[in-house]
């Protein structure tokens, strides 16, 4: 599945470090207890919203839920991640230089693993990338020359996402 090579871009002469392909994101797979309990949550949440006669509740419960319910049946992209002498790449326009990353760290859980990147700037400050089967310390040590390495930095959606297995 890794590429680990070292070539040369033509276009550009942009060393390629490391390369592999993942899912843009980890489907995980859910128990019926887990549909229930959540049916139970958005029944609950979108009950109070009605009580408290607050349509705007209402709707953002409402889209939420229906959100959530789409994400979880969606089939993710296969992305290419491609690691650089200039930054990360994970499609032609999606691009993170070193200069725009303040650090990243390797966040592990029962299920995957992911490369997370604290970004400087931005609407998205934080990214997180899926290692899908590739070596987490291989990565880190070809990303520790170029940016400072924290881990355990993990953000409030990673430990919901961690809790709640969205």
């Amino acid at each position: 599945m890794a590429s680990d090579t070292s070539q040369t871009k033509s276009s550009s002469q942009t060393e390629i470090l490391y390369s592999y392909t993942t899912p843009r994101y980890v489907q995980r797979e859910h128990s019926p207890v887990w549909y229930g309990i959540f049916g139970l949550i958005s029944l609950i949440l979108l009950s109070y919203a009605i009580f408290t006669q607050s349509p705007m509740m209402f709707v953002v419960f409402f889209l939420l839920t229906v959100l959530v319910i789409l994400t979880l049946h969606n089939t993710p992209e296969e992305i290419t991640v491609t690691i650089t002498d200039e930054g990360i790449e994970l499609s032609e326009n999606e691009v993170y230089p070193y200069t725009m990353i303040k650090f990243f760290g390797i966040l592990q859980d029962e299920e995957a693993s992911f490369i997370s990147l604290f970004l400087h700037e931005g609407m998205m400050r934080y990214i997180r990338i899926p290692l899908t089967g590739e070596n987490p310390e291989d990565i880190a040590n070809i990303l520790e020359q170029f940016i400072e390495r924290k881990d355990g930095q993990e953000s409030l959606v990673d430990k919901l996402d961690t809790i709640l297995h969205l």
